[in-house]
């Protein structure tokens, strides 16, 4: 069986390295050498971790491209702690600004949006709202967030997809 998922993410690693190091590059706005530099660590992550992969919860792609969102988000964290802060971006768009900005219209943005946002969130029905809570304000893992509402983690997938898709459309006007 872990033959398997080795031979799998092998092939994955000669597959799809390209097609994630141009989502990273995209995604994030990050370079294209920290962006080969990212992708190669991000597969190094998912060998290191291969035992933890199970397929019945998701397709080993998804397993893979969950890493390199992950992993990115924790470069542009570490990134942050040198002068950046990020406010939600995966739904909304809402990019980086310094936290010393000496440009006030960029404090601004920051300051009205978040407020907005979570005014969404909080407009959501009930589970909508929780889990989206929970994984934009909170920053929990969908898994951490699937223990705390046992729920199943399909259900938590579905939520987040439905929700930003509700975000994107409705915000878009305001933000």
């Amino acid at each position: 069986m872990e033959k398997d998922k080795y031979a799998e993410l092998t092939k994955l690693y000669e597959t799809e390295f390209n097609k994630l190091k141009n989502y990273l590059g995209s995604k994030f706005q990050i370079n294209s050498s920290s962006t080969e530099d990212l992708t190669q660590e991000i597969f190094t992550k998912a060998f290191e971790n291969i035992d933890k992969f199970n397929p019945t919860e998701a397709k080993m792609a998804a397993w893979v491209y969950r890493i390199g969102f992950n992993t990115a988000i924790d470069l542009i964290r570490k990134r942050n702690n040198e002068g950046f802060q990020l406010s939600f971006d995966e739904t909304w768009g809402v990019h980086k600004y310094t936290k010393h900005s000496r440009n006030p219209e960029e404090l601004l943005v920051t300051k009205e949006t978040i407020p907005i946002i979570k005014g969404f969130i909080d407009s959501q029905s009930n589970l909508r709202a929780r889990v989206a809570r929970k994984r934009y304000i909170e920053e929990k893992s969908y898994k951490e967030i699937r223990e705390e509402l046992n729920t199943p983690m399909g259900t938590i997938q579905a939520t987040l997809h439905h929700f930003r898709k509700k975000a994107q459309k409705s915000l878009s006007q305001l933000l």
